[in-house]
């Protein structure tokens, strides 16, 4: 949770610019964001490495590329908007 916080309080203050949202909605999409990659990041573990057959390793550096994105886009475009 402090790993988190930091996380949110870091990317708003320097990352991004903080927008015209309420600190409280930004905080709480930031987290929904978070969930979101966390999940994403098991399905797509598992049709990489069990659905295509590629190695953990390989599964795990396709996926946190495609997650890199996505945390990205979700942040500047929805969070802290």
């Amino acid at each position: 949770a402090a790993g988190g916080l930091a996380c949110f309080l870091v990317n708003r203050r320097f990352t991004f610019p903080p927008g015209k949202g309420a600190v409280a909605l930004q905080f709480s999409r930031f987290w929904v964001v978070f969930f979101v990659s966390m999940l994403l990041s098991e399905l797509l573990l598992g049709v990489f490495h069990r659905g295509l057959g590629l190695d953990s390793l390989t599964g795990k550096l396709l996926s946190e590329g495609m997650l890199l994105v996505f945390n990205f886009l979700g942040l500047r475009h929805w969070v802290y908007r």
